[in-house]
């Protein structure tokens, strides 16, 4: 799946994705915060899918909390809460965002100069539940709660730490700016396929939203849900 030609500054990837010049972009004085209304629509039925998404999916909350409690009276180290967060960034605005914890707590003073970056959470020993939970993004599910509160999208960019967000940004990479953060991107949409740069992916997103109808938009962000769930499946999470 591609996100269309972005104009003639575009490259294409070995991925099919198109890759906008990020210069382009800037020029284009950001062009989603001059239309703003487009992304109504998206992040109105964003709130509708995900209420409704916890809702049926509460039996599964109540299954991955429970593996996660069982795990504690059989080890010490894997006794902690069902659910962290950690501060992620936004479109720019800071929020906590929540996951179910699959890691031992005991890790934290090892990995202090790691707490301002995703390798935080990803860079530690993990609980034997949670193979299985990151495989298929199920440790994910917690941040349905986030878009409900507005903080995030069902797709968007990844939200990251604020020390690795300033550092894209640095680098010319502005998705992750415009856009909220989402629970699935194109990132994770294309894992297991190859992708010579994967943050020029967020701004990829950001060139076709740019150039959609608000519908156009949502059939873009259901094209890239049906690739994660792809994913999902398949267990690409790790």
């Amino acid at each position: 799946m591609g996100y269309g030609n972005t104009g003639a500054g575009a490259s294409e990837d070995a991925s099919g994705y198109a890759m906008p010049d990020i210069e382009d972009l800037e020029a284009n004085h950001d062009p989603l915060r001059l239309a703003p209304g487009k992304l109504r629509a998206k992040y109105a039925l964003d709130k509708a899918a995900s209420g409704l998404l916890f809702v049926a999916l509460l039996p599964l909350f109540a299954v991955v909390a429970a593996a996660i409690l069982i795990e504690g009276p059989f080890s010490r180290e894997s006794r902690g809460p069902v659910f962290v967060s950690q501060e992620r960034l936004s479109a720019g605005r800071p929020f906590r965002m929540l996951k179910f914890r699959t890691y031992y707590l005991s890790d934290d003073e090892f990995l202090k100069h790691y707490e301002d970056t995703t390798f935080f959470i990803n860079n530690r020993r993990q609980t034997r539940v949670d193979r299985m939970l990151r495989k298929h993004y199920l440790d994910e599910l917690p941040q349905l709660v986030n878009v409900l509160a507005g903080q995030m999208s069902l797709v968007g960019p990844r939200p990251w730490p604020a020390k690795q967000y300033r550092e894209t940004l640095e680098r010319g990479y502005i998705g992750k700016r415009l856009l909220r953060g989402g629970i699935y991107g194109p990132v994770q949409s294309t894992k297991g396929v190859t992708v010579k740069n994967r943050l020029g992916l967020d701004d990829a997103l950001v060139a076709e939203y740019a150039r959609r109808s608000a519908l156009g938009i949502v059939l873009v962000d259901l094209r890239i849900l049906l690739d994660s769930v792809r994913v999902i499946v398949r267990g690409d999470g790790l």
